[in-house]
């Protein structure tokens, strides 16, 4: 007798973080007993050190898969997980993510009452001490402030904390496989609103996000998100869709946000505010060199 589908497919793509993706994958067996049946699926997009080896010995309560492809990007890893899934809802986390226990408890009362929506959860930064990782997950909260004010018109989400229905993914075709460096959630959260889907923030479906930065990691992962602008905009152009630049206004309002947090000192907010003007200004360099390079092809 076959196993009855579970509501969600939880998809986890992940390379060359074994650590990382283990706490992932121990830490899911405290959703279920307070979560919708789930089922597990970790995608090895390439790992030096297989996913399979790393995962080996573990016998969670819940069905476990993993795929390995060559490396692919992000994109394609989660597409592929998605094409191995069984469950009505997918829920997208990142292999340095640690859900909280009511994560998918509450992607589930969101989506039962609103069943076309992309519903984004809440990103927290799990390593407190490190100001770098600080201030790009501070970034992310500015974003999650300045677009998703209103509910059910929010306009972007991190895929490292996404849930939705699977059919309606499918029929929008997935994560655009060409984004290679950055940018599918965006590119997907547009498609999902140009069709007429809402999106929808959901406070209480947390993670905890591990992602270990120094300067120079922090620069080049501001560097990436430029480039990946590039593309963004290039697929915009190429559906006649308009997207302005931000105003002024936008990005005082970015570089004084870490002075309205009140968990932060007035040292770190000061500290964190100049990293927020370095990313700015590696996201614009990265955004530039991607234009050079395009064109000289």
């Amino acid at each position: 007798m076959s196993e009855p589908a579970p509501l969600f497919s939880v998809i986890i793509p992940s390379k060359d973080r074994p650590v990382a993706i283990r706490r992932c994958v121990e830490s899911l067996v405290q959703l279920v007993s307070c979560a919708p049946p789930f089922e597990v699926i970790v995608v090895d997009d390439g790992s030096r050190v297989p996913c399979a080896s790393v995962l080996q010995g573990l016998s969670p309560p819940f069905s476990l898969q993993i795929i390995r492809l060559g490396h692919r990007g992000v994109a394609a890893a989660r597409n592929a997980g998605v094409a191995r899934a069984r469950g009505r809802w997918l829920a997208f986390v990142d292999d340095d993510c640690v859900p909280e226990p009511g994560w998918l408890s509450a992607f589930f009362r969101e989506l039962s009452r609103a069943p076309n929506c992309l519903a984004g959860g809440k990103v927290i930064n799990g390593l407190r001490g490190n100001l770098y990782s600080e201030a790009s997950q501070l970034l992310v909260a500015y974003l999650y402030h300045a677009w998703n004010g209103q509910p059910y018109q929010a306009r972007f989400f991190v895929g490292c904390n996404m849930a939705c229905p699977r059919e309606t993914f499918l029929k929008l075709g997935g994560f655009d496989e060409s984004f290679l460096i950055g940018g599918e959630d965006r590119e997907l959260c547009r498609r999902w609103r140009r069709v007429g889907h809402p999106l929808c923030y959901v406070d209480d479906a947390v993670v905890r996000h591990y992602h270990e930065l120094n300067l120079t990691s922090f620069i080049g992962q501001h560097f990436r998100y430029g480039r990946g602008a590039w593309d963004y905009r290039r697929v915009c152009r190429r559906d006649g869709d308009y997207v302005p630049l931000e105003s002024l206004g936008w990005y005082f309002g970015l570089l004084t946000w870490p002075f309205r947090r009140p968990e932060l000192s007035r040292q770190e907010s000061f500290l964190i505010s100049l990293l927020l003007g370095v990313a700015q200004l590696a996201n614009a360099v990265g955004f530039l060199s991607e234009v050079v390079r395009r064109a000289i092809r």
